[in-house]
């Protein structure tokens, strides 16, 4: 996004706390408590809008994970992404694979309306939001303990 900073604060040692200031990924340290972003908004000189980070896949395919919608810093929770071109030309087929832990509500941005999602090797119901691209799909619970993470494949 652009137009963003943020500010991270962290367990340094044992017990202190630290601050660091910055404006990309790459700034937050991975003991993050939390994280503070400012945006500017409406008022603060010319309007900026947000803008998210996609990939395209093909030719009309884009497709950009969001995470938990419902939690705090909720991208967080993807942990693993593969994007595959699985048939190219007319009838192309892209495939995003993901590991993604925790539970709740998962959205991502697609281009175009998923053909299916699968979590694990069982297909799941999701809802496609057309004028936004939103992607919605419930994780009811929280991965097994031998797997560590929802393994939730995406076909376009």
């Amino acid at each position: 996004m652009r137009g963003v900073r943020f500010m991270a604060c962290f367990r340094f040692k044992m017990w202190w706390m630290a601050q660091r200031m910055g404006d990309k990924g790459g700034d937050v340290p991975h003991e993050t408590q939390f994280l503070l972003v400012e945006s500017r908004g409406p008022g603060a000189g010319e309007e900026e809008e947000d803008e998210a980070s996609y990939v395209d896949l093909a030719a009309g395919f884009r497709f950009a994970p969001v995470g938990l919608v419902d939690m705090f810093n909720g991208g967080a929770a993807v942990e693993g992404l593969t994007y595959s071109l699985l048939a190219d030309g007319e009838e192309a087929v892209g495939l995003v694979s993901m590991e993604v832990r925790g539970r709740g509500r998962f959205g991502a941005y697609s281009s175009v309306r998923p053909r299916s999602c699968t979590l694990g090797s069982s297909p799941v119901e999701f809802s496609y939001d057309a004028s936004s691209g939103m992607v919605i799909l419930e994780l009811e619970s929280m991965p097994l303990p031998k797997e560590r993470v929802h393994r939730i494949a995406i076909e376009l």
